[in-house]
């Protein structure tokens, strides 16, 4: 009896040997480290690191390009004494859903968990170094608390993670910190991850922050966004969608006002309305091919190269009374202008082709003064618009049909914007009659379609008030 047991025994140990799968994965020993795979649980065990991979070339992780494997596993554990987590080393383990990480390791590699089915992940406080897209397109996690021990987060590391609403950090880091669920570096200078699931319309930048990391802002749910006057650097794709995007989120982009330039490098945005309150370092296509509405403020004292090219849907612009040379082709191609407002009393500079594929006949342009509107007419290539009057608040109404009703007009304290078709992400702009922007704020939540501006702190005098394409004057008592 003794002896069949044994056998049946043995029978039984030989079959769940025969179900598991077995690979040496160490670094620089392939024998330090082995994943083990037993059913759905894929078990890292051994001392040392693993080795790293790379799914667009060799060498692949074993389980790469054996579909029957890799979407089997359903649960990692790695074992005590295992130290990094290799590149691409569980990248399209589609059924992923629980990791198990222990104290010892010190490194997750580039896409370590990319397009996985994660919904949490528990980050020891031994990890340093957190690679780029590690946790990429895991569509279904949702937070995430980052430890003390993180020093180093690569780009795009949650890029595709369209439900995660947080990324909390302990407040015991030395190196990044969160507020409301972003990600910023400690002092909050630098703004590296804005969630993608994140239900946010309308953010306004913190002016505490210098740099706008690369892709902080992709593909987010964002409307509008204020980039506040604090900001200096604007990163690569900081403001990009996903190819595969539906919709183009972003509409309306608010550069606050400041004397310093901002560094562009791609930032991948390409909003409906624009105001420009600052110089920038690079113009050609900084801005995309959408805009719609176009400020440029007081600060600004030259438009470059290309700056709007081929803007074709672009259909007013106001030019701030500093600028003073507006270069090649930086409105070519934008065919449907239909107004220009140049704050500028002296003509800016421009060339033949600054204008190209704009119709003189059908676009008006409109200066400040008497004295301004014959410098106009005699300037070459202003000269040649046919339409060319002096701004005032009689004609203000001219530049675009209006919608806006408003009440009372004119008002001392409280003015009602009223019956207005609101859409998502609206934002509702004042500026005086020298073209700066003194009031802005995005609209959400219009109870009767109706929103309320304080004009109390305002000086007396005329006021344009803009939604959109809907300009109207306001007049303050």
């Amino acid at each position: 009896m003794k002896k069949l047991t044994f056998i049946l025994f043995c029978g039984l140990l030989c079959t769940v040997n025969l179900n598991a799968q077995t690979w040496q994965i160490g670094y620089p020993n392939a024998t330090d480290v082995t994943a083990t795979l037993q059913d759905s649980t894929l078990t890292i065990s051994g001392t040392g690191a693993m080795l790293d991979w790379n799914h667009f070339a060799s060498p692949h992780t074993p389980w790469f390009f054996d579909d029957n494997i890799r979407t089997s596993i359903e649960a990692i554990i790695i074992e005590n004494g295992v130290t990094t987590i290799g590149n691409f080393a569980f990248s399209f383990c589609t059924a992923l859903t629980s990791v198990s990480i222990p104290n010892s390791v010190v490194t997750i590699g580039n896409r370590a968990f990319n397009t996985t089915a994660l919904t949490s992940i528990n980050i020891p406080n031994s990890v340093r170094t957190i690679g780029w897209q590690a946790f990429g397109f895991c569509t279904a996690l949702t937070s995430i608390i980052i430890p003390n021990s993180v020093t180093t987060i690569g780009f795009g590391v949650f890029e595709g993670c369209t439900a995660l609403t947080s990324i909390e950090v302990d407040a015991n880091n030395p190196n990044f910190s969160s507020i409301n669920g972003v990600l910023f570096n400690r002092d909050q200078s630098v703004l590296h991850i804005y969630p993608e699931g994140k239900q946010v319309e309308y953010y306004t930048i913190p002016s505490s922050v210098r740099t706008i990391y690369d892709y902080a802002f992709f593909d987010t749910s964002l409307t509008s966004v204020t980039i506040s006057n604090s900001v200096t650097t604007i990163g690569y794709m900081a403001f990009g969608v996903n190819m595969n995007s539906e919709t183009r989120h972003l509409r309306n982009v608010i550069i606050e006002d400041c004397t310093t330039p901002l560094h562009l490098s791609g930032a991948g945005w390409s909003p409906d309305t624009l105001y420009l309150g600052r110089n920038i370092n690079s113009w050609a296509g900084a801005f995309g091919f959408a805009i719609k509405h176009l400020t440029i403020g007081n600060n600004v004292t030259a438009i470059g190269f290309n700056a709007f090219w081929n803007n074709r849907e672009l259909t007013s612009v106001t030019i701030g009374s500093s600028v003073v040379i507006i270069g090649n082709m930086a409105f070519s191609g934008c065919n449907a202008l239909r107004s220009i407002i140049s704050l500028s009393p002296i003509p800016p500079a421009v060339v033949a082709s600054t204008f190209n594929n704009v119709s003189r006949e059908l676009c008006t342009v409109y200066v400040v003064s008497d004295e301004a509107l014959a410098l106009y007419q005699n300037a070459p290539i202003w000269q040649d618009f046919l339409n060319i009057r002096v701004l005032t608040p009689s004609n203000i109404d001219i530049v675009n049909a209006t919608e806006i009703q408003i009440f009372p007009n004119p008002v001392v304290h409280e003015l009602t914007i009223t019956n207005y078709d609101w859409q998502s992400g609206d934002v509702v702009e004042l500026y005086d009659m020298n073209g700066r922007l003194v009031f802005s704020q995005g609209v959400f939540n219009t109870p009767q379609h109706e929103f309320t501006i304080d004009m109390s702190p305002f000086n007396a005098g005329s006021y344009i008030l803009r939604i959109g394409n809907q300009v109207t004057k306001v007049v303050k008592l």
